[in-house]
């Protein structure tokens, strides 16, 4: 199996920020590449940008309302 490189797993963080979606899985590719390059300030600077609620700015999320029937 081919495995991703950081570079492939930096761009696909940013993809996931943009979008707002796959954050749990943008937060451990991040996780990742960090433990590749402790020092990148980028990388640092990306991890920032990830909201840490999953429904942070989401949208889409499904509001139940209960209340009596007539």
């Amino acid at each position: 199996l081919r495995r991703a490189t950081v570079e492939d797993k930096v761009a696909l963080v940013e993809l996931y920020v943009q979008t707002g979606s796959q954050l749990g899985r943008a937060r451990t590719l991040i996780a990742e590449a960090i433990a590749a390059d402790p020092g990148s300030a980028h990388l640092r600077a990306l991890q920032k940008k990830i909201p840490r609620s999953t429904t942070a700015g989401r949208t889409d999320t499904v509001q139940v309302i209960r209340g009596k029937r007539r």
